[in-house]
């Protein structure tokens, strides 16, 4: 006698059901696991989303939907949204409609209902319509009375907070998230010896940006936390969790609910922030992710991140300009040029799909504008290794950096045999 994994829930489930939910429970939430874990941030890939989608049949259809568009851009990052998709889309606004026709005021379910029709829409291209989206989710929320009034303890704001996290990056100002004025806290001066001791944890390039006092304080935490992660998992293949006993999918609260407040130089006016900050950030969450997963889940965490990073190197200019403040930026110019590098072989390692040969065509771009910008470092892959080694590595992401010149006719020389 067999007994079917979703008798739980209350709706006609097809195949792509069964799908969605063995890849949010098998993929999705353990490849964000180390993420979460690392910056402190609250995860909202949990058992929440299941306990959810049995509240509304929208999000049930709207949650599948884009738990299925996020497979499919594993499976292949070209491939056209599939027709199941598109109908449990369909689905999704159908039954919202109804469920906002019945309704005396927005409930938490309709809105993380549109939330994740945004999450689609812009999984499949239709940016227009995810910035109609966008405009109307805020509107209401507004109407609830804002994040704060939502309920689960917090962890739909976490929710609402993150994905729009994402979607500022990419898309401009955010329309749920008031902008805060950011005030850099740097270490005082003269460095404290127990300051000292935690950065000699740190690889060397990142210890040189920390002497400089370049890095504010809670980019030293992250940092931090992510060297201790690297001592934790030495010699292990798979994510060494902070806790063994925790259970990844039970919700708990952290000390941050979404990535502007564990890094709030994210969203800050560019003018407020060192130029190599923003970057530096994107590219720990995609080191944070590859590093520890076996399979490289195209979560909107994950998809929107990269492509909100390669659109901020793309826009970059290929010569540097003058420094517009001598005395903070040319200290350590030549670690923050390593830094910038490290960045882009970060970017350039994550636009090689699961299992792929070839970078993806918007990699291959991103490729060709490398070696406008570095000219100095594409002679040589001595030369990249040996700045990948002053910050954070793997053996692996040593190796897929080395596969980068399949790019290219005309690979660089190395000094080694």
């Amino acid at each position: 006698m067999s007994v079917d994994p979703l008798y739980w829930l209350p709706y006609d489930k097809d195949e792509d059901a069964y799908q969605a939910v063995d890849y949010f429970a098998n993929i999705a939430a353990p490849a964000l696991r180390p993420v979460y874990e690392i910056f402190n941030i609250t995860s909202v890939y949990t058992s929440l989303f299941l306990e959810c989608i049995t509240e509304s049949e929208s999000f049930y259809h709207a949650g599948i939907a884009r738990l299925c568009v996020t497979a499919d851009l594993l499976r292949s990052s070209e491939r056209k949204p599939t027709l199941s998709v598109l109908l449990h889309q369909a689905k999704a606004i159908t039954h919202l409609r109804h469920e906002i026709e019945k309704a005396t005021q927005p409930t938490n379910m309709m809105l993380a209902t549109i939330l994740f029709l945004i999450a689609i829409d812009i999984a499949i291209g239709q940016q227009s319509s995810a910035d109609m989206h966008r405009i109307n989710l805020a509107r209401l929320v507004r109407a609830r009375g804002g994040l704060d009034a939502l309920g689960h303890d917090g962890f739909e704001k976490a929710t609402f907070m993150q994905f729009d996290n994402i979607y500022s990056l990419e898309r401009g100002p955010s329309t749920l998230v008031p902008p805060r004025r950011y005030r850099p806290k740097y270490p005082p001066f003269p460095l404290s010896p127990q300051f000292l001791k935690i950065i000699s944890a740190f690889p060397g390039g990142f210890q040189s940006l920390a002497r400089h006092r370049l890095l504010p304080l809670e980019m030293i935490e992250l940092l931090s936390r992510i060297a201790a992660t690297v001592r934790r998992c030495f010699g292990s293949t798979a994510y060494v969790p902070f806790s063994a006993t925790a259970n990844p999918f039970h919700s708990e609260r952290r000390k941050y609910d979404s990535f502007s407040d564990a890094c709030p130089w994210l969203l800050a006016p560019e003018d407020n922030v060192h130029p190599l900050l923003k970057p530096l950030t994107l590219a720990l969450v995609l080191w944070c992710c590859n590093a520890y997963s076996a399979i490289r889940a195209s979560t909107v965490v994950y998809a929107g991140v990269l492509r909100a990073l390669t659109m901020r190197l793309l826009r970059a200019p290929v010569i540097l300009e003058p420094p517009a403040n001598p005395r903070t930026h040319l200290a350590g110019a030549a670690d923050q040029e390593d830094c910038m590098l490290w960045v882009w072989l970060v970017t350039l390692d994550s636009w090689k799909p699961q299992g792929a040969k070839m970078l993806h065509p918007i990699g291959k771009g991103l490729f060709a504008r490398f070696k406008a910008r570095f000219p100095h470092a594409i002679a040589n892959t001595d030369i990249l290794d040996r700045v990948l080694r002053r910050f954070f590595w793997t053996d692996d992401l040593r190796a897929r950096v080395k596969t980068l010149w399949n790019e290219t006719s005309t690979p660089p020389k190395s000094q080694h045999l």
